[in-house]
C-alpha cells in the first residue's frame, strides 16, 4: 500500500488551495467586470444577477475554507507536538475539521445545483429532464447531513460516517455524470441542425464547447475524489491523498462556473463587437426570454438585424434552433 501521511496531505492541500484561490480571485474579478459591463448593455437581465450571486457565494465559501485550512496547518505543525500531529489531523470531530466539512458540503451542493440548472436551461426549462437530477441532488444533501451528524454525537461512528460518505460521493458523481451526458447530448443535437452550419453562427461553438468541457471537468474531479475516497485507509496510516483532493474541491467548484461566466459573456461581447463592425449598431446575444421576437426563420438572417440564438424560448421545443431577426430599435420597443 502506498504511504502518504495525513499531515503531508493537509500541508499539500494548503499549498494547492492557495494557488487555486489565487487563480479563482483573478477569474472572479474579471468575471464581475464582464457581468457589470453586460449589465450596462442589457439593462440587468435576471441571469446576470444569478450568475453574479452564485460565483460570489462560491468565492466566499472557498476563501473561508482556505482560511480554515491554513489555520489547521498552522496549529497542526506549529502548536502541536510531533507525536500528536497525526491524531490532530485525523480527528474529524474537531471544531476546525467540522467547520471545513460543512463548508465543503455547501460548496458541493451549490456546484451540483449549478450543473442541474445548466442542464435545465439547455433543455429549454423542461422539468421532466431534471426530475432525476433534482432527486439525486436532494439525496446528496441528505447523505451529507446524515454523514456529518455522525461526528456530532458524543461517540462518533466512523463506520456509519464512512458509509454515508460513500453514498454522498456516489450520488454526486452520478449526478454530475448524468447531467453531463444530458447537456452534451442536447448541445450535440442543436449543433447538428442546419442553422448552426452558418459561418457566423459557428462563432458560438466556443461557448458550447466551454459548457461541455466544464461539465466534463467537474465529472472528472468527482471521479478522482470518489476513487481516492474508496482507497483511503480507515486510520491515519496509508494513502491519504483523498484529503488533499477534498481540500482542493471548494476552489475547483468555484473556478469552473466562474470560467463559464467569463467565456460566455466575454465571447458574447466579442460577437457583438464583430457584428457592430460589419453591420453598424447591432448586436448578437443569447436572447433573454422577455426580449423574444415574433419574426423567425430557420436559416435566413439579415446583416442589419439582431441575430439571436434563442436558447430560452419556446422555439427549441419544436426541435429546431431558430434565428430571430429584428432591428435593435424594434427590440428596445418590445
Amino acid at each position: 500500500m502506498a504511504i502518504f501521511g495525513i499531515n503531508s496531505a493537509f500541508l499539500f492541500a494548503a499549498w494547492g488551495s492557495g494557488i487555486l484561490w489565487g487563480i479563482f480571485t483573478c477569474a472572479i474579478t474579471y468575471a464581475l467586470y464582464i457581468l457589470r459591463r453586460a449589465h450596462v448593455k442589457s439593462g440587468g437581465h435576471r441571469s446576470l444577477y444569478i450568475s453574479g450571486v452564485t460565483i460570489i457565494v462560491l468565492y466566499l465559501l472557498a476563501t473561508i475554507y482556505l482560511c480554515f485550512g491554513v489555520f489547521q496547518v498552522y496549529v497542526g505543525f506549529i502548536q502541536t507536538s510531533p507525536d500528536q500531529q497525526i491524531d490532530y489531523f485525523f480527528d474529524n470531530s474537531g471544531g476546525v475539521n467540522q467547520a471545513k466539512n460543512f463548508i465543503y458540503l455547501f460548496s458541493m451542493w451549490i456546484s451540483d445545483g449549478v450543473v442541474v440548472w445548466r442542464c435545465f436551461a439547455i433543455w429549454n426549462h423542461d422539468k421532466r429532464v431534471i426530475t432525476i437530477p433534482v432527486l439525486l441532488l436532494c439525496m446528496a444533501i441528505a447523505s451529507g447531513l446524515i454523514g456529518e451528524s455522525q461526528f456530532l454525537v458524543p461517540v462518533p461512528s466512523i463506520a456509519n460516517a464512512g458509509n454515508w460518505g460513500t453514498a454522498l460521493y456516489a450520488v454526486s458523481l452520478t449526478l454530475n455524470a448524468g447531467t453531463t451526458l444530458l447537456t452534451a447530448g442536447r448541445l450535440w443535437y442543436l449543433t447538428s441542425l442546419s442553422a448552426l452550419q452558418n459561418d457566423k453562427m459557428k462563432r458560438y461553438r466556443i461557448i458550447i464547447l466551454a459548457t461541455i468541457d466544464s461539465a466534463v471537468a467537474m465529472a472528472a474531479a468527482r471521479i478522482i475524489e470518489f476513487v481516492l475516497f474508496l482507497i483511503s485507509p480507515d486510520g491515519p496510516v496509508g494513502n491519504n491523498a483523498f484529503y488533499t483532493v477534498t481540500d482542493l474541491m471548494p476552489q475547483i467548484c468555484g473556478i469552473v462556473p466562474t470560467a463559464i461566466v467569463v467565456v460566455v459573456y466575454s465571447r458574447r461581447g466579442a460577437i457583438e463587437t464583430y457584428h457592430e463592425s460589419i453591420a453598424g449598431p447591432h448586436s448578437v446575444a443569447f436572447q433573454p426570454r422577455h426580449m423574444a421576437t415574433t419574426d423567425t426563420n430557420d436559416l435566413e438572417h439579415s446583416s442589419s438585424g439582431l441575430i439571436t440564438m434563442q436558447t430560452e424560448t419556446g422555439d427549441l421545443k419544436s426541435g429546431h434552433l431558430r434565428i430571430a431577426t429584428t432591428s435593435v430599435a424594434d427590440t428596445k420597443q418590445g
